[in-house]
C-alpha cells in the first residue's frame, strides 16, 4: 500500500509526447505500407486524394480550432468550458459540411480539366475520410485545449491503431486499394472520435455555435488568409505538379517527405511548448529576451537537423529502396531536398513563433503570402525545366523570401 501511494501520475507534457510520437510513428508505418503496396504511380493518386482531405481540413483548423486553443484554456468555469465545446463543435460540423461540399465541387471541376486529377471510385471514400478525419483532428485538439491529454492520446490510440489494423486485415486478404484506404480512415476516425465524444457526453450546440462564430471570426481572418497562403505554396503547387507531370511525381515526393516525418514528433512539441515560453520570456523581458531564448533552441535543432540533412545526402537512395522498393530510386534527389527544406523550416518556425507570441497575426499572414507567390511562380516556371525537383526547391525558395521578409519586418515591432 505504502508503494501506491508513492506513485505519481505520468506528467501530461510526457503523455502529449508520448501522444505526438504515436500520431508520427503511425503516420510513417502507414506511409510505408501504401507506398510499398500501391507502387509510384497508384500511390500517388491516393496522395492526390489526401492532398484535398488536407485541404479540407485548413478551414477548420485556422477558422474553428485556431481561436478554440485559446478560448478554452482561458474559461476557467466548467459548466462555461462545456458549453463552449458545444458551440466549437457545432461551429466545426457546419465548417465540415461546407468542407465537404467545397472539395466535391473541386474534385468535380479540377477532374474535368485534368484526366490525372480524375478520383473516380475513390471520390467518395474521400468525403467520408473528410468526415471522419476533421472529426477526430477537431476533438484531438479540443482535448489538448482542456488539457486531458490522457484522453487525446487513447482516441490517437483508437483512431490510428484501430486504421493500422484495418489496412494490415485489407493487405492480407488482397482488398487494398486507394479507395479502402480511405475507408478504413473514415470507419476508425469517425467512430473513435463517436466514442469519445459519447463517453464525455459533448454534443453540438446550434445556439452555442451561433455565439462561437459571431465572438471569434474577425479572430480567425489571419489564420485563415495564412493557412490557404501556405496551403497554396506547398500543398497546392504539389498538387498542380501532379496534374502536370502525372501522379508519380506526387507519389515519389510523399513518400520522401515521409522519410522526413519522424522529425515532426519534434516540431509538434515545439509547437506545444516553445510558443508558451516565448510569450513568457517576451512578458518578463521584452522582445530582446524572447529573441535571445528563441536563437537558442534554433542553434540546438539546426544542429541535430543538420546532422539528419547531412545523413541523408551520403544514405538518401539506399533508403528509398529499402523502405519503399527499387521503384523509387530514382527519387533519391527528392528526399535530400525535402531534408533541406525541413532544416530550414526549423529557422523559420522560431521567427513565426516570435510574432505570435507578440500577436502580429497580420504580418504572418503577408509573409505566407509571400511564400505562396514566390512558390508558386518559381515552381510553375520550374516545372517545365526541372520536372518534380521543381517543387520542392520552389518550397524551399517561397520560405526562405517570406522567412527574410519577417527578419526585415523586426525593426518596425
Amino acid at each position: 500500500m505504502a508503494f501506491i501511494g508513492t506513485f505519481k501520475p505520468i506528467p501530461s507534457h510526457w503523455v502529449a509526447l508520448a501522444d505526438q510520437v504515436l500520431v508520427s510513428g503511425a503516420n510513417f508505418v502507414i506511409g510505408v505500407i501504401l507506398a510499398r503496396t500501391f507502387g509510384v504511380h497508384v500511390f500517388g493518386v491516393y496522395v492526390i486524394a489526401t492532398t484535398f482531405l488536407y485541404y479540407a481540413n485548413t478551414f477548420q483548423s485556422s477558422l474553428v480550432i485556431s481561436p478554440m486553443m485559446t478560448a478554452l484554456p482561458n474559461e476557467l468555469d466548467l459548466s462555461k468550458r462545456r458549453d463552449l465545446m458545444s458551440g466549437f463543435l457545432g461551429y466545426a460540423l457546419v465548417m465540415c459540411v461546407l468542407s465537404v461540399l467545397g472539395v466535391a465541387f473541386i474534385v468535380y471541376v479540377l477532374g474535368k480539366i485534368f484526366t490525372s486529377m480524375r478520383l473516380g471510385e475513390n471520390a467518395f471514400p474521400l468525403l467520408l475520410a473528410i468526415v471522419g478525419f476533421q472529426t477526430q483532428d477537431w476533438l484531438r485538439r479540443a482535448l489538448y485545449a482542456i488539457r486531458n491529454s490522457s484522453m487525446a492520446l487513447l482516441l490517437d490510440m483508437l483512431a490510428y491503431g484501430g486504421h493500422l489494423v484495418g489496412l494490415t486485415i485489407l493487405y492480407f486478404v488482397a482488398k487494398l486499394s486507394p479507395a479502402n484506404a480511405l475507408n478504413s480512415m473514415a470507419v476508425f476516425f469517425l467512430s473513435s472520435a463517436l466514442l469519445i465524444l459519447f463517453f464525455l457526453k459533448i454534443i453540438p450546440s446550434y445556439f452555442q455555435a451561433k455565439s462561437v462564430i459571431a465572438k471569434h471570426w474577425r479572430d480567425s481572418r489571419d489564420f485563415f488568409m495564412s493557412w490557404q497562403f501556405q496551403w497554396a505554396g506547398s500543398q497546392g503547387l504539389m498538387l498542380f505538379g501532379g496534374a502536370l507531370l502525372g501522379p508519380q511525381t506526387v507519389g515519389a515526393l510523399r513518400a520522401s517527405a515521409n522519410l522526413t516525418s519522424l522529425v515532426n514528433v519534434l516540431f509538434q512539441w515545439m509547437e506545444n511548448v516553445i510558443p508558451v515560453r516565448a510569450v513568457t520570456h517576451l512578458k518578463n523581458g521584452g522582445i530582446s529576451q524572447m529573441y535571445r531564448f528563441l536563437k537558442r533552441v534554433a542553434s540546438i535543432g539546426g544542429l541535430i537537423f543538420g546532422v539528419i540533412v547531412v545523413g541523408l545526402i551520403f544514405l538518401s537512395e539506399q533508403l528509398l529502396v529499402i523502405v519503399y522498393g527499387e521503384e523509387y530510386r530514382p527519387y533519391s534527389l527528392f528526399l535530400i531536398l525535402q531534408a533541406i527544406y525541413i532544416w530550414l523550416s526549423h529557422y523559420y518556425k522560431m521567427e513565426l513563433f516570435a510574432y505570435r507570441a507578440m500577436q502580429k497575426t497580420l504580418e504572418i499572414a503577408k509573409a505566407s503570402f509571400i511564400l505562396a507567390i514566390v512558390s508558386i511562380t518559381s515552381g510553375v516556371i520550374g516545372l517545365f525545366f526541372l520536372q518534380g525537383k521543381a517543387i520542392v526547391l520552389a518550397l524551399i525558395l517561397g520560405q526562405s523570401i517570406s522567412h527574410i521578409y519577417l527578419i526585415y519586418r523586426r525593426k518596425f515591432l
